[in-house]
């Protein structure tokens, strides 16, 4: 980690100033979370601290050292995009890989990355088949809505034939006294 500070950060497009006057101090360690509306300049304040932008005024610097006028290479940071639309080709390993792999960074941390695709990949399925059995869920419980018990919907149906007993039969099929005067 390093602490970031900048002084009096100011960004123009044409005749619009998207960054004026900017004083910040990052501790190393530090969580920031940069908020605001669409065009406000959260992105481009970011990619003036990686160096991907030029400032018009002010000053960058990383662990008190003044990077304003360094390559994003020399300032030893990198920056993770929120959305992938930088480069939709790319996996999220090739991603993540590409900043490591062009500053020199070992194998093991561009490892660490494969294993968080895979992990997302891993997340991706579970969501698929837990969306599926929710699915089944919903289906059952209005099966026992209509029905009234689980049990309805659950057990096997038969059909239920009653047979008469062959004294009953023999005794239908003599005629009584009754019947034959």
């Amino acid at each position: 980690m390093a602490s970031i500070t900048l002084k009096n950060i100011s960004k123009w497009f044409s005749d619009n100033q998207v960054i004026k006057n900017i004083d910040l101090d990052i501790c190393d360690g530090e969580f920031v979370v940069f908020v605001g509306p669409s065009g406000c300049g959260k992105s481009t304040l970011l990619r003036i601290i990686s160096g991907l932008e030029d400032l018009d005024n002010g000053s960058v610097s990383i662990d008190d050292i003044d990077v304003t006028d360094k390559i994003p290479y020399d300032r030893g940071i990198s920056m993770v995009f929120q959305s992938y639309a930088l480069y939709p080709h790319m996996s999220v390993f090739d991603n993540i890989g590409f900043s490591l792999k062009t500053s020199g960074v070992k194998n093991i941390i561009l490892d660490v990355a494969e294993n968080l695709e895979t992990a997302v990949k891993e997340a991706e399925i579970k969501k698929e088949e837990a969306i599926d059995e929710q699915a089944v869920d919903e289906i059952l419980q209005e099966t026992v809505e209509d029905t009234g018990t689980i049990e309805d919907v659950t057990a096997p149906t038969e059909e239920v034939v009653e047979e008469t007993p062959k004294e009953e039969v023999k005794q239908k099929a003599k005629p009584t006294e009754t019947e034959t005067t």
